[in-house]
């Protein structure tokens, strides 16, 4: 399996850098971004950010394989899937299911935010829709 480093030097020469050429960009030497590429040292997340902008990449292509890349969004856009049906539904109970196995993902955010908004209105006898957000993730 292709390593933090293996990914990188990957990206980096399809990018058609040199070691030298990505180090003047990051404002490293050569040879810590060989110590990346071999796996002696591991960049910061930071780090990782900086290298992926420059190799013109999303930073998880050099964190994850493509099977855990593509997992990942799939589980994701199933959730969100569940989060729209059960926001449309107002059914706290599932968002709160939901919320849990989300907990690492990006739409956690979004989660959390749809149980606000349900019971903010609920108490306040406003529409759930009227959340901007909201419309424009069930529409």
């Amino acid at each position: 399996m292709a390593t933090i480093g293996d990914r990188i030097r990957n990206a980096r020469k399809l990018a058609g850098l040199t070691q030298s050429d990505l180090a003047k960009k990051l404002n490293v030497t050569q040879q810590m971004i060989a110590a990346y590429e071999n796996g002696k040292r591991n960049p910061k997340f930071e780090t990782i950010k900086k290298i992926a902008f420059y190799l013109h990449v999303d930073p998880l292509e050099l964190i994850y394989d493509k099977e855990t890349i593509n997992f990942t969004k799939d589980y994701t856009n199933n959730l969100q899937s569940e989060v729209i049906i059960a926001a449309r539904s107002r059914n706290v109970e599932k968002l709160d299911e939901l919320l849990v196995k989300a907990q690492d993902l990006p739409i956690y955010d979004f989660i959390n935010h749809c149980l606000n908004e349900i019971c903010e209105n609920e108490t306040n006898n406003k529409s759930f829709y009227n959340s901007q957000l909201i419309l424009n993730m069930i529409n």
